[in-house]
């Protein structure tokens, strides 16, 4: 704290305990001592039990990360999900392209629609496949 004119000024008991109370801090005086106090002066640290200090082994030479279920299930899923988009879209692209596009012959619109049923139901198979992979 400063005085109004500009000089240091210790606080008094009052404003100290006021200062105490708010945040929970105290300022420390010259003649304090900043070593804490109690038995284990000397040791801070020697109250923490052995189980919680740290592990200073090695780490062994090749992890292995293991996913949980949960999280590889809805891997799968998302997965399964994309191949049934693709036949989709193959589906859609089979009877689009050949009403759009008039300059094939009936053997070529017949075998562009073949091509493209075949894929979307391959893709299809695919994705329900992929679904054989869940976790219990």
């Amino acid at each position: 704290m400063q005085a109004l004119d500009g000089k240091d000024a210790q606080p008094d008991a009052d404003s100290r305990r006021l200062l105490s109370k708010r945040h929970g801090c105290e300022r420390a005086t010259a003649d304090a001592s900043a070593r804490p106090l109690g038995r284990d002066a000397e040791r801070p640290f020697a109250s923490i039990s052995a189980a919680a200090r740290l592990d200073v082994r090695s780490p062994p030479a090749r992890r292995t990360y293991v996913m949980s279920n949960l999280v590889h299930n809805e891997q799968v899923r998302l997965a399964a999900t994309f191949w049934n988009n693709l036949s989709i879209a193959a589906l859609l692209s089979v009877f689009l392209v050949p009403a759009f596009y008039t300059r094939h012959t009936a053997l070529q619109q017949a075998l562009s629609i073949g091509v493209g049923l075949a894929a979307a139901i391959a893709l299809r198979m695919l994705s329900h496949w992929w679904l054989t992979r869940l976790r219990e």
